[in-house]
């Protein structure tokens, strides 16, 4: 299914973070980034679903050298689902799936609920992704 809705982004940006993140690289070949049929959003960081369906989604992130907590959540239209966490750890990783029905609009997005974020520029540390499953 060369068409079907599907997103590998990786979060390439340096400098610390809160708020929603925004994966931007959708075109490094190198670590399978895509975007096929454009439904993520590298401005605002959301996938938005063209139809309803049941959709996977996955994501991970590090933290920083600071021993400090890092605190990820997959929402959905906004409102928080998914959480996942690390801490007392320096470089903690953090990684999260999820099943959902989507309606056509609904929109999934990853925030950060704490600055302690690694960030050098590569993004394999960090990445989004998504895809229907039918």
């Amino acid at each position: 299914k060369p068409y079907q809705p599907s997103f590998n982004a990786g979060y390439s940006s340096t400098g610390t973070t809160g708020g929603y993140l925004v994966y931007d690289d959708v075109t490094s070949s190198t670590y399978g980034r895509h975007n096929i049929g454009g439904h993520y959003s590298t401005s605002t960081g959301r996938f938005t679903a063209p139809i309803a369906g049941r959709y996977f989604f996955s994501f991970s992130g590090m933290g920083d050298s600071t021993n400090n907590r890092i605190m990820l959540r997959l929402q959905l239209n906004g409102s928080d689902s998914i959480f996942a966490s690390a801490g007392s750890a320096m470089y903690g990783d953090v990684k999260a799936t999820m099943i959902w029905n989507l309606s056509a609009g609904d929109y999934v997005n990853v925030m950060a609920r704490t600055s302690f974020f690694y960030q050098n520029g590569n993004s394999v540390e960090h990445y989004f992704m998504g895809y229907l499953l039918g």
